[in-house]
């Protein structure tokens, strides 16, 4: 009989045991949320196998009246990304004089162009565009 009480015993101490270990084990965190971020449309350089971007409208820039009456002149380089709905999204300096910088810049970002497609997926496209400035004579 006590080698039945033993074993008894021994049962319900290994029960309360296991039971105290489970309630003390936090359960498992949650699994995390699922990814929502928006990766950024891929964006492609002209050149090589993509052809130059299509333009729709072109807007012409306006002459700064201090460059006129300064008989500044030439052309001023902008480096750009045209964006995958065909808006001009960035346009930064590279080369010309700097009186007409502003001047393209504004006329650039207003020029639209058709969508440019990377195996049937609307892509930015980074392109180098010139804009001239000449004074008649």
């Amino acid at each position: 009989m006590k080698s039945r009480l033993a074993v008894l015993l021994s049962i319900i101490c290994i029960v309360a045991i296991s039971a105290q270990v489970q309630a003390q084990t936090p359960p498992p965190p949650p699994p995390p949320p699922p990814a929502t971020s928006k990766q950024p449309p891929p964006r492609v350089n002209k050149g090589g196998d993509v052809q130059m971007a299509f333009l729709i409208s072109k807007v012409p820039p306006v002459y700064p009246k201090a460059a006129i009456d300064a008989h500044v002149q030439g052309t001023v380089k902008l480096k750009t990304v045209i964006d995958t709905d065909g808006t001009v999204i960035e346009a930064t300096y590279v080369s010309g004089p700097t009186m007409l910088v502003q001047a393209s810049i504004d006329a650039v970002k207003q020029w639209r162009f058709k969508p440019t497609l990377l195996k049937d997926v609307p892509s930015q496209v980074e392109c180098t565009f010139e804009v001239s400035f000449h004074l008649d004579k």
